[in-house]
């Protein structure tokens, strides 16, 4: 398996050069001794709040510290605060390292949600960390430990489902129970999740969760494994999954990266983006896995691709 949750016996599936976040303290492809960007100053702000725009959210790492949260970019309009994991029980309790300092990490994001209308949503597990949820007592303490994180960080707008991966399938009655949860304690609360493009149990309760009003949307992610990268096949994956949910219940996840394998380069990102749009204008938005590389590696992603 890879560190993007892609499991197969196929020569494909595996990449010398690829490791786990939790086994290196630098993201793969950027240099251990890099701290600042190489920067185009191209800062201006393109695109708007998710509630009048289209998505083009970012995943947020915490084993890099940089960029900090009032340093991203302005156009990820959504930003993925990855993750909460395991607390080293069993019991369903999760919990949350800071990219930084608590504090000002939260002076932060509640500065970019108040004055820039930056969403912020905390997402679940990640590569090895999926788990099921065994029993409703489980359920209620992992919804026990979302809360505690939401008042830690003085409010946030989501969550994101990222903990059935390897080999393990959702937890479907139990996600959704949470969900609905947390959308009747915080109104406007966003629930998604993202989702390998050809696996059944992630159609399946994506599905079952969009029909429960337990989603806002379901986010196939295209890098990582073979066969996914190409805009032919992330549109025939695109087209199943608007023929399951609707297009506006869907967002793609997508990847620059010029030194792994299975990714995307700048422009190939932008012809897939484009193509999706054209031929499915009401698809929600996009995705980048991540931020910090976008950030180190002259912010291809935020400037070429959400602008799109």
């Amino acid at each position: 398996c890879s560190p993007f949750g892609w499991c197969g016996d196929t020569p494909g599936h595996c990449d010398a050069n690829i490791t786990t976040p939790e086994e290196n303290s630098t993201f793969p492809g950027v240099d251990e001794n890099m701290t600042e960007p190489i920067i185009d100053k191209n800062i201006t702000k393109s695109v708007g709040p998710i509630d009048s725009d289209k998505i083009c959210g970012g995943y947020y790492p915490d084993w890099f510290e940089t960029p900090k949260v009032r340093n991203i970019h302005p156009n990820y309009n959504l930003v993925y605060l990855f993750s909460a994991r395991p607390s080293g029980s069993s019991d369903g309790s999760v919990s949350f390292t800071p990219q930084y300092d608590m504090e000002e990490l939260k002076i932060d994001i509640q500065h970019e949600r108040s004055v820039n209308h930056r969403a912020f949503i905390l997402s679940v597990g990640g590569f090895g960390n999926a788990f099921y949820l065994d029993n409703r007592s489980f359920s209620e303490t992992l919804l026990d430990s979302v809360t505690t994180i939401y008042d830690e960080i003085g409010g946030i707008d989501g969550l994101d489902w990222d903990m059935y991966s390897d080999g393990i399938e959702p937890s479907t009655e139990e996600m959704i129970w949470i969900s609905l949860e947390l959308k009747s304690r915080y109104p406007g609360f966003i629930i998604t999740s993202t989702a390998v493009p050809y696996r059944k149990a992630d159609k399946n309760f994506c599905r079952a969760a969009v029909t429960a009003g337990a989603l806002d949307y379901c986010a196939p992610k295209f890098y990582g494994a073979p066969d996914l990268t190409t805009p032919s096949s992330v549109l025939g994956y695109v087209q199943e999954w608007v023929d399951l949910l609707g297009e506006q219940y869907v967002v793609i996840g997508l990847a620059i990266n010029y030194e792994e394998n299975h990714f995307q380069t700048k422009e190939l990102a932008v012809q897939t983006y484009n193509t999706t749009k054209s031929q499915f204008p009401e698809i929600r938005g996009v995705f980048n896995w991540e931020i910090s590389y976008d950030y180190l590696e002259n912010t291809r992603f935020s400037t070429a691709v959400c602008t799109v």
